[in-house]
């Protein structure tokens, strides 16, 4: 199944890209997204662990199942004031 993956801030930088389709077997889960973009990103890899995925602008946990279709945002961690 296909995965669109956007990246924002420094997850942008750090993929080298502002969004990448993926393909996942079916049935993958959110963690297991991770290890794909892990592998396929590398220098992504570091700051995965820290950083939040959100599904279809909604933020998800790693036991979620994707769907063929759904959209994925890695998301950094945010400070500010």
């Amino acid at each position: 199944m296909t995965i669109e993956v956007l990246f924002f801030g420094p997850a942008k930088g750090l993929a080298g890209t502002d969004s990448a389709r993926l393909e996942a077997s079916v049935g993958t889960a959110v963690g297991g997204l991770r290890a794909i973009l892990a592998d396929r990103f590398t220098g992504l890899a570091a700051g995965l662990p820290s950083m939040r995925l959100a599904v279809n602008e909604s933020f998800a946990a790693d036991g979620l199942i994707l769907k063929p279709g759904d959209r994925v945002a890695i998301i950094p961690p945010v400070s500010g004031g």
